[in-house]
């Protein structure tokens, strides 16, 4: 344990997200992942969907608050012991929901780091969620499926058009695996939606090489 178990926001003891602070912050904003306008459940409307788009995409806080310091915790402090609290969360608010388009079936794919940085860090926050969640949900996991292929700088403080620059050609499928042809979905993971370039990215990849249908889920947005 790297740190002592108290509130991430409030240092209440006993839990690094607790209840009174959980409860202060919002619910992400669903908005179609296209056109950035409000949509149910996140689903991209049926005048701006891509060949190559998302079907959706969902976040289940707004970055702020105790959320906001639970993700930069296990991001920037390396925090691991966080995962397993936050991926409780996670799994509890996406059982509120009407998961219909999140089947039993579905493949979570968590977005990649390069091998360096994940080195650096010594594991990838997304996968490390990510896989508890899937566990959690009844779902499928595969962090195998996409890679990096080369580093990038940090998106951080970027604006839209840097972070689109930045991050474009950036994704490789792994020929290994056979992108599932199939009726159930891929939803791509990771921890903050920002602009959503990383997940349209990393969608383009999963498309072009077949997958039918890919939504993408964050922590927070």
């Amino acid at each position: 344990m790297l740190f002592p178990k108290k509130c991430l926001e409030c240092s209440a003891s006993g839990r690094y997200l607790c209840n009174r602070c959980l409860k202060k912050v919002p619910e992400g904003r669903q908005i179609c992942p296209i056109c950035g306008y409000y949509s149910y459940l996140g689903q991209a409307h049926k005048s701006c969907q891509k060949p190559l788009g998302l079907e959706g995409h969902y976040s289940l806080w707004k970055y702020d608050g105790v959320i906001k310091k639970a993700v930069w915790a296990l991001k920037y402090r390396f925090a691991y012991d966080v995962a397993k609290e936050l991926s409780d969360l996670c799994a509890r608010r996406l059982n509120t929901l009407n998961t219909k388009y999140w089947i039993q079936n579905t493949v979570l794919v968590p977005i990649p780091l390069h091998r360096k940085r994940k080195n650096w860090r010594g594991f990838n926050q997304a996968e490390v969620v990510g896989e508890l969640v899937a566990k959690k949900m009844g779902w499928n996991f595969n962090s195998g499926i996409i890679f990096r292929k080369s580093a990038s700088i940090s998106q951080v403080g970027l604006n839209r058009e840097e972070r689109l620059r930045n991050i474009c050609g950036k994704y490789a499928v792994n020929t290994k695996y056979l992108i599932p042809h199939t009726k159930y979905p891929i939803l791509l993971f990771d921890d903050v939606w920002t602009t959503g370039t990383t997940l349209k990215e990393a969608c383009k990849v999963l498309k072009k090489a077949g997958a039918k249908e890919v939504w993408g889920l964050t922590i927070a947005g």
